[in-house]
């Protein structure tokens, strides 16, 4: 299989990585804890300028890594912030790749449920390689 290139959008050591797929343009983002913190916003503001830039049409939520549950002022920010956002870009399909924590379940689950009140759709990928062939 040929190296693929991908590009670093966002990254904070123990919070969080998002990338672009140069080869096939699909977004990634990976997170290692459900409280971002001063990265939320950051991560955000990179993160949409990349799919507005590239017009990408696939996201990939990769959770596997992921620890803890979302603190209440960052549901309150995914609800009002940052989905609206989403749901006026170019995204036609998000793949979600759940983590093998226990409690991060819960965390990846609230974020789908929030995502589907949007409208979105979520497909289920055991891994980050099922979930760029899919």
């Amino acid at each position: 299989m040929m190296q693929e290139e991908n590009i670093t959008v966002y990254f904070a050591e123990n919070y969080c990585h998002s990338w672009r797929n140069i080869d096939r343009n699909i977004f990634v983002a990976q997170f290692f804890n459900f409280n971002l913190g001063e990265h939320r916003q950051k991560a955000f503001v990179k993160n949409v300028e990349a799919l507005e830039k590239y017009r990408i049409k696939t996201v990939i939520l990769h959770f596997r890594d992921a620890i803890g549950l979302q603190a209440p002022e960052e549901l309150d920010w995914i609800t009002n912030v940052a989905f609206p956002k989403y749901q006026t870009l170019y995204i036609e399909k998000v793949i979600c790749i759940f983590p093998d924590n226990h409690i991060a379940k819960l965390g990846a689950r609230t974020w789908i449920n929030i995502a589907e009140q949007f409208g979105f759709t979520l497909l289920n990928a055991d891994s980050l390689e099922s979930a760029y062939n899919m």
